[in-house]
């Protein structure tokens, strides 16, 4: 049985549940997705939050993304916690993806740099 936090959030309790290994690479796989451009993302939701998304947190917990977006980072902040406190698998792939995408970028734009114009 997964291990469960509650949260009181307002009037609402979030029960924050840790993730199995399977949602984990399910999670993985729907960011490359979404990097792909196979699948649209909601940018608000992705980067309202420090180290991790609006709908992450809904992943690890029995809101939903919604619910958890009429609530202010500050007050999202003891969810967040229980989340790292329960979950820090995700929270190391994510780190990880995160090196990996901006390691890429920086590649491509030196790539770029380094790129003669065409000439006309």
């Amino acid at each position: 049985m997964a291990a469960t936090i509650p949260v009181q959030l307002g009037t609402l309790t979030v029960n924050v549940r840790t993730l199995t290994v399977r949602e984990v690479y399910d999670w993985q796989a729907g960011i490359e997705a979404k990097l792909s451009g196979a699948v649209a993302c909601n940018p608000v939701y992705d980067l309202a939050l420090d180290d991790c998304g609006i709908d992450d947190l809904a992943m690890m917990s029995d809101a939903t993304a919604d619910q958890l977006a009429e609530y202010t980072h500050i007050e999202l902040a003891d969810v967040v916690r229980a989340a790292r406190d329960l979950n820090p698998p995700f929270f190391r792939v994510r780190a990880w993806m995160a090196d990996q995408i901006i390691g890429r970028q920086a590649l491509a734009l030196a790539a770029a740099r380094e790129t003669p114009p065409a000439q006309p």
